[in-house]
């Protein structure tokens, strides 16, 4: 596969029509009947005012937690001439922002980080959803997947939003000295840890609970770290709302919305929208 940046003299997309919107690279999951990764971004992305570019890893009829969810992932040959096809039409190289989510394989996982480093590192934020589990579900991509997540996206990222499953699982595949109470809340122990081992990226760790609240925990490096919750709701929650914080904290950046007030209104914003639509799915509409 051809990874090398840009060439030719023909002008790009954005110059011939003269785009001013903001664009986003999601390489993630398709689900044709589910609000979930990459088709949430395409719903959702688009009402922030962003347009997106999809670059799908799945190719899936609805969520896998509706039971058996048809169709796959998409294969490798498939996945690269995509990929291939994008280049040749300058998205990675003229998009605001790059946002990684689900991916199938650990080779899917070394293409994206490739194309990653030729196009954006260093020019536009590379924000990553890593994707690997859930508290009370474990981890539900291959050990690979997760090892090549860790080894070769982290490197490349300016922020990365686990939800507290993944913090930890990253935290112990960077080999840290995970530490755990039968006494502090969840919310003091990932403060600890996010003190305890500083990172080049920022981290927002979604999902974490603290006295009948849950909320996003951020800590950008700076020596603050941040947390904003709202009540937990126990019941009904659709599916989705990981891969909708991780929408809305990449809105946030890009607009350099990063304080502590941000980040209570970004909680607030994603709270009410937790709600099932009609058909059981989450809410894509803003």
């Amino acid at each position: 596969m051809k990874t090398g940046h840009d060439r030719g003299g023909d002008k790009t997309p954005k110059q011939a029509y003269g785009f001013a919107m903001k664009s986003v690279l999601v390489i993630s999951s398709f689900v044709g009947g589910s609000n979930v990764g990459g088709s949430l971004a395409m719903k959702v992305l688009p009402q922030l005012g962003l347009r997106v570019s999809l670059l799908p890893t799945t190719l899936l009829g609805r969520h896998p937690g509706w039971g058996a969810p048809g169709g796959g992932p998409v294969p490798q040959n498939l996945f690269e001439g995509m990929a291939e096809g994008l280049i040749a039409n300058h998205v990675p190289g003229q998009v605001d922002c790059i946002l990684t989510g689900y991916f199938a394989t650990a080779e899917q996982v070394a293409l994206a980080a490739r194309m990653i480093s030729d196009h954006a590192v260093g020019r536009v934020p590379v924000i990553v959803d890593p994707i690997m589990g859930d508290v009370g579900k474990g981890l539900y991509v291959d050990e690979t997947v997760a090892d090549a997540i860790v080894s070769e996206l982290l490197p490349l990222a300016s922020v990365i939003t686990p939800n507290s499953f993944e913090f930890w699982e990253i935290e112990r595949r960077l080999r840290h000295d995970v530490k755990h109470s039968d006494v502090l809340p969840e919310r003091s122990e990932i403060r600890a840890q996010l003190a305890r081992y500083r990172e080049p990226f920022a981290r927002y760790v979604t999902s974490v609970h603290d006295s009948g609240h849950v909320g996003i925990m951020g800590d950008r490096g700076q020596g603050d770290v941040m947390f904003a919750a709202r009540p937990f709701i126990k019941d009904k929650v659709p599916n989705g709302t990981g891969d909708l914080a991780a929408l809305l904290l990449l809105q946030a950046e890009l607009n350099g919305q990063t304080s502590a007030d941000d980040l209570d209104g970004l909680v607030h914003v994603l709270h009410q929208r937790i709600r099932m639509n009609e058909v059981g799915e989450l809410n894509a509409v803003f």
